[in-house]
């Protein structure tokens, strides 16, 4: 896992997210910080016992659109690559399979990959 972690404004400021509660904001944030370099998060729940948070507030990450949630429980941080840029001697490609069942669209954003059918 890297040492460094970016934020982008774009996403962290905008009014969308500026709505949800602060515990939320706050999990979200907590996540970036955990994810591996393609945003994945292998144990969310932990997430929100580390960050002192609540279930609902990663049920608020998910219904917002900021976090993908997997059947095996795997997280994924939607907009990871708007956040995060890494240099390609830096980058280890995530180790979940779940990574086949997502694609980014040219704005940078993970989707399902049969959403990318749908539009």
């Amino acid at each position: 896992m890297a040492l460094r972690r970016m934020f982008t404004k774009a996403v962290i400021r905008s009014a969308h997210f500026m709505r949800m509660p602060l515990d939320a904001q706050f999990l979200y944030l907590q996540m970036l910080l955990d994810a591996d370099d393609d945003g994945f998060i292998a144990n969310p729940e932990l997430e929100v016992t580390i960050a002192k948070c609540a279930q609902e507030d990663l049920q608020t990450l998910i219904d917002k659109h900021y976090l993908m949630v997997f059947p095996s429980g795997i997280a994924l941080i939607r907009h990871w690559f708007l956040h995060n840029y890494i240099r390609k001697e830096r980058y280890r490609a995530s180790v979940y399979p779940e990574k086949r069942q997502v694609t980014l669209t040219k704005e940078r954003v993970y989707i399902w990959l049969e959403e990318e059918c749908d539009a």
